[in-house]
């Protein structure tokens, strides 16, 4: 993992765009694990605060299959057709992310 600072804006190591990265504070202290964005003004978007959780394919199914399941009983219960906003980013602990289902 690629690691960034907060506050000091200063990186260190190496992390691709998209690469999960571990987040500090400026006095060292572990934050958050996040996606690194070097081209964004938002320069990492924070996956989880959990540090002992991974950002995995199971964490991205866990939170596509939470999504789907509220969204579709919101859906049913208000009698919406079948089209809405399946993923809504960080409401949905995906920031960034937002899926339709039409």
């Amino acid at each position: 993992m690629g690691v960034i600072l907060s506050r000091s804006a200063r990186c260190e190591g190496k992390a691709l765009s998209g690469e999960t990265i571990d987040i500090y504070d400026s006095q060292g202290k572990w934050l958050a694990h996040g996606a690194y964005s070097p081209m964004s003004q938002i320069r990492a978007r924070v996956w989880t605060f959990q540090q002992d959780e991974e950002i995995n394919r199971d964490f991205f199914i866990h939170h596509l299959k939470r999504a789907q399941h509220w969204r579709g009983w919101v859906a049913q219960r208000g009698g919406l057709d079948s089209s809405y906003r399946l993923v809504a980013g960080e409401s949905d602990g995906l920031p960034g992310v937002t899926i339709d289902r039409s």
